[in-house]
């Protein structure tokens, strides 16, 4: 009799549950994917000209039941899965989705002075950045009540302003932001941030200054201590003198190591002692990359393999493999040579298939990668270094894939 009243007590609960509670009007059920562990994908182009962000069961290489509306043109993206939040950028509207991951919906809508190819979102989830090149800009979003944090807003301040930026690097513990110039002024330094300050109540309250030492900064990766920062120096390949990788203490922006000869690098990775990076030494012409592994704490050359040239800009570590992408290698002769390649510390192999590469995500507890290529997802076996049987048909054009479950 026991078990019996607590049964029906329970199905009584969840009636009333159903129902709104005590004779209320019921409330909506939410469409939700219930998955444990899940990729988002942004599309920019649909069937019906929306945009969406697809979302997937990186467990099982599935799609979800649902996914979500955004602006047309999604490209961008960004997580915090600490944060649980999203934000998802449009190349044509330049406005910004903010999406509670946890309720797979759009929370709030941010327009931005122009479009933005670099987000990062803080670990806590309460504010992005984005790089606005058209603006001289860094925007600041306060995604905690959807707006744009300007000079009249009371909950935070903004834009900072910075000469033509390209791309920003947040360091992991969301305290450190790198931010990278393309104007021939500031082309040679490295804006570093005070990212905590930067999203306080009166803002930075200052112009930074960039901080030189660097030949044709572009891109960086941060160490696990959050502090070190590994810089990518373009060099030649975008008009400057030596490429290579400097060391940058983000505490006491002071410069350390350098790699002592020049060594592509427009894009990089990190996988313990090992430092990957990528970049073009002949363009146009196949095999005109170059992909190379350095000894993190000298910068010392390892080992390096020839690649599709382009522009560099994607790259994940799985199972021992590194995965390249690169944009624009089509030009390269013969004109199929994928802009894919994956490395294994000794040999490169270039994939087959066209299309520049505008997102990568390593899936964890997996030997999967998840690659965007000519706008379409294609899934790989790191072990095989080959595309793995289960694949998924994404329709429109797929542009930018993050994980958001640990």
């Amino acid at each position: 009799m026991k078990k019996t009243g607590i049964l029906l007590i329970l199905i009584a609960t969840a009636g009333w549950v159903s129902c709104g509670g005590g004779g209320g009007k019921s409330k909506p059920r939410l469409n939700l994917t219930f998955l444990a562990k899940r990729a988002f994908v942004t599309n920019s182009s649909t069937s019906n000209g929306a945009g969406v962000v697809s979302i997937i069961d990186a467990t099982k290489d599935l799609f979800g039941n649902h996914a979500i509306t955004v602006s047309p043109g999604a490209n961008v993206i960004a997580t915090s899965i600490p944060g649980k939040v999203s934000v998802v950028s449009s190349k044509t509207t330049a406005q910004v989705a903010v999406i509670d991951n946890v309720l797979e919906s759009v929370k709030a809508t941010i327009s931005l002075p122009a479009a933005t190819e670099s987000m990062a979102v803080v670990p806590g989830g309460n504010f992005a950045f984005a790089v606005v090149h058209n603006t001289n800009s860094i925007e600041i979003l306060n995604l905690s009540n959807g707006v744009l944090c300007t000079t009249l807003t009371t909950t935070c301040r903004g834009p900072i302003t910075v000469n033509a930026p390209t791309k920003l690097i947040l360091s992991g513990d969301g305290k450190k932001l790198l931010v990278f110039s393309d104007n021939p002024t500031t082309a040679d330094s490295v804006y570093v941030i005070d990212a905590v300050a930067a999203t306080g109540i009166t803002g930075l309250g200052f112009v930074p200054t960039p901080l030189p030492g660097f030949d044709r900064a572009v891109n960086a990766v941060f160490a696990s201590d959050n502090v070190t920062a590994y810089v990518m120096n373009c060099g030649p390949e975008c008009g400057g003198t030596t490429a290579g990788v400097r060391v940058l203490n983000t505490s006491t922006n002071t410069l350390g190591a350098v790699t002592s000869t020049s060594v592509p690098a427009t894009v990089g990775a990190l996988d313990g002692s090992n430092l990957y990076v990528a970049g073009t030494v002949s363009p146009g012409v196949a095999n005109g990359g170059q992909v190379t592994k350095l000894n993190a704490t000298t910068l010392a050359s390892v080992s390096s393999a020839n690649i599709a040239p382009g522009t560099h800009d994607t790259m994940a570590v799985q199972s021992g493999k590194v995965f390249v992408g690169s944009r624009a290698c089509t030009l390269a002769i013969p004109p199929n040579q994928g802009c894919l390649a994956i490395f294994d510390g000794t040999n490169a192999v270039t994939t087959g298939i066209p299309g520049d590469v505008t997102g990568m995500q390593a899936i964890s507890s997996r030997s999967v990668v998840y690659v965007i290529i000519g706008g379409e997802l294609q899934i790989y076996d790191a072990t095989t270094s080959a595309l793995q049987s289960q694949q998924l048909d994404l329709i429109g054009h797929a542009e930018q894939v993050v994980q958001v479950d640990p």
